[in-house]
């Protein structure tokens, strides 16, 4: 009885406030090409359902996880980055997990120029998608959480492309319909 009413209770907070996303990757003319699933964050900025934001994806080679402690290395990533300051356009960073806590890459992110959006993928190979947690409720990025396949898919993308430019991506966000079966028992997200 105890576990009916604990799923009743969880299904109900799913419905009511857990937000899937995705990552659209554009072909050369604006067409969609590929889409990636995607969990966002439990903080920083909130992505509003059914609402696209659209970005610029690069992959910070010399910080893949943004987690460094060294000035010079995020002085380099933010001149790097400055190249896009003339399109003003937002910027999304593919960074891996580890290294550091999810906060910590939020909060390095915000220090970037343009820098809008952050996508985390696993360093697990693994068909969960886990909501990213963190206390800081002033972080002003948004940030989603990719499995390691969609992570290592975006950078190969991203590599076939011209590196240093990135690719065009549309981040969007929707409700789920939450099945009665949706979630793993552990508390992850199930892809199928």
């Amino acid at each position: 009885m105890m576990k009916q009413v604990i799923q009743i209770i969880v299904t109900f907070l799913l419905t009511k406030s857990l937000t899937l996303a995705s990552i659209t990757v554009l072909g050369y003319e604006g067409e969609s090409m590929e889409k990636f699933d995607s969990i966002p964050a439990l903080f920083g900025r909130k992505f509003i359902p059914n609402r696209e934001y659209k970005a610029k994806l690069v992959f910070p080679k010399r910080t893949p996880y943004l987690c460094t402690t060294k000035r010079s290395h995020l002085l380099h990533l933010a001149h790097e980055l400055r190249k896009h300051d003339d399109n003003d356009e937002a910027l999304a960073l593919l960074v891996q997990r580890g290294g550091c806590t999810f906060e910590r890459k939020a909060k390095l992110g915000t220090l970037l120029p343009n820098v809008k959006y952050i996508i985390v993928y696993d360093d697990v190979k693994s068909a969960y998608l886990l909501p990213m947690a963190g206390s800081n409720t002033d972080v002003s990025v948004g940030m989603l959480f990719v499995s390691h396949a969609s992570g290592m898919e975006l950078k190969r993308k991203i590599y076939s492309s011209t590196p240093e430019e990135g690719i065009d991506v549309i981040l969007n966000a929707m409700k789920p319909h939450i099945r009665r079966s949706f979630t793993s028992g552990d508390g992850a997200f199930i892809l199928r």
